[in-house]
């Protein structure tokens, strides 16, 4: 679980990841175009190749990892018994063939506790693991508004004096920990990459976070990570860097449009249909009214030229109908709002065909249920993401229950799989699917110490959705 941000994190706007959250809508929206002026509009070709596009996992934290189809990488948080607030980290890799967790550290006697160890992270926050064809990086997010030193300074001595500091009785000393700490929070963007016989790290790109705006990087392929960046203006846009050369390319969307995901080669993205030119965006009474009518177009955007397929319409993408993934060539949204009570609401789980014909798969979803991305970081990376299930977990009854979703049926299967960790029976986690088909699950607390990470272990996909319990144990590194 999370640990509680201390004064200074607050005063430094620190955040525990680099994402924003998914798929914000800007605040202006476009007026129709048909399928015809998308490509007379399409900018000319951008001149670089495009590999096979994946989700960037969110492994921030150590919540998720990198799944290669033959291995797990992940950030692991590490515990400090003497210091509550400690951001310590490892990276670690689960090699599914001898299902043995090991440090990416080759570095002889190393105690994977300082910088010394090319494995070892002083602060996980805004930081992702990136496993590339040409190795595994480190990608940190810096920040863009960092505050002054000296008014971090006077917070941290307000706190101290106020009686709000354990750890430290002097304060000389917790005020060269602030600035200690701020300096590490206000470095700037980087990718650092692991030397191939993981004996060192050295940092192979660094630049300004404005040049990210408010994007961040979502998604990559094998060369290069994207970011997407939305604006109430007409300069949204999908910002490219190269890995190997640091080069940074910009891919500009047309106004309102948004990128909902990726498959193969190509960006998923939702633009707005109106049948008449939209009123100025100031005068809210008059564009609300427009949007009445709205529709949303699902297109496939390929990068490499900035042409654009049409696959479907849907009802407006916003909060009462709500984008959930691609399958077998359909598009699966939530929607049909349905207010159950002051305490939450339900939806429906339906699916667009290419047709555009709609169908409902679940006609009433339980009150509040939340669909997590499992294919953020559960399917083998630059793999195929075809899989005919989702995970969804129901957190408004007695406890936690988590189903997996037949995409084709509609069939929600109960997991009775359980975990008990902090006091209460959770439901295990689907970490990743193996290139020979099995899952891996974390399925009970590491330790009592370590309460925030799973044990791991290995079961027939099939075996697991009867109920089936008997893991083979993953050999973990502590």
């Amino acid at each position: 679980m999370r640990k509680m941000w201390s004064f200074l994190l607050a005063a430094l706007a620190l955040t525990g990841c680099a994402a924003a959250p998914a798929d914000a809508l800007p605040a202006a929206e476009t007026a129709e175009m048909t399928a015809t002026e998308t490509e007379e509009t399409a900018a000319p070709p951008v001149g670089f190749t495009v590999g096979n596009l994946s989700e960037v996992p969110n492994t921030c934290g150590g919540y998720w990892g990198w799944n290669t189809g033959d291995a797990y990488y992940e950030i692991a948080r590490l515990d400090d018994e003497n210091d509550q607030e400690s951001m310590h980290a490892l990276l670690l890799k689960t090699d599914y063939a001898t299902a043995r967790q090991t440090v990416l550290c080759n570095v002889p006697g190393c105690t994977h506790d300082n910088a010394a160890c090319p494995a070892w992270l002083e602060d996980w926050a805004r930081t992702d693991v990136l496993v590339m064809p040409s190795g595994i990086y480190l990608s940190y997010a810096g920040l863009d508004d960092t505050s002054p030193w000296e008014q971090v300074e006077k917070a941290c001595r307000d706190d101290f004096e106020q009686g709000n500091v354990k750890n430290f009785a002097d304060e000389e000393a917790y005020i060269d920990y602030c600035r200690h700490n701020y300096e590490l929070s206000s470095r700037p963007s980087s990718i650092e990459k692991l030397n191939d016989d993981l004996t060192a790290r050295e940092t192979v790109l660094t630049f300004d976070p404005s040049l990210l705006g408010s994007g961040y990087f979502a998604y990559c392929d094998e060369n290069a990570l994207y970011a997407k960046e939305y604006s109430d203006a007409n300069n949204s846009r999908i910002l490219r860097l190269d890995l190997t050369t640091g080069e940074w390319s910009t891919l500009p969307l047309n106004l309102g449009e948004q990128v909902r995901g990726v498959n193969g080669h190509r960006f998923l993205t939702s633009r707005l249909l109106t049948d008449a030119p939209l009123p100025d965006y100031n005068d809210r009474e008059a564009y609300n009214a427009a949007l009445q009518n709205a529709r949303s177009e699902l297109v496939w955007l390929d990068p490499a030229t900035m042409q654009r397929e049409k696959i479907c319409e849907t009802e407006r993408l916003d909060g009462s109908t709500i984008y959930v993934k691609i399958y077998n060539d359909r598009v699966y949204v939530q929607d049909n709002p349905q207010e159950r009570s002051e305490y939450g609401t339900s939806y429906s789980l339906s699916y667009y065909s290419k047709d555009h014909q709609h169908t409902v798969l679940i006609d009433t979803l339980p009150m509040n249920l939340y669909l997590p991305s499992t294919d953020n970081g559960f399917m083998p990376m630059f793999g195929s993401e075809e899989r005919g299930w989702i995970w969804a977990q129901d957190y408004t009854g007695n406890g936690e229950i988590n189903y997996l979703i037949d995409l084709d049926t509609g069939e929600m299967h109960t997991m009775t799989q359980t975990q008990y960790r902090d006091g209460m029976y959770m439901g295990v986690s689907l970490m990743a699917q193996t290139n020979d088909g099995r899952w891996m699950v974390g399925y009970k607390p590491h330790s009592n110490t370590h309460n925030d990470r799973c044990d791991y272990g290995f079961i027939d996909p099939q075996e697991f959705w009867n109920g089936g319990e008997n893991y083979t144990p993953v050999q973990m590194w502590d």
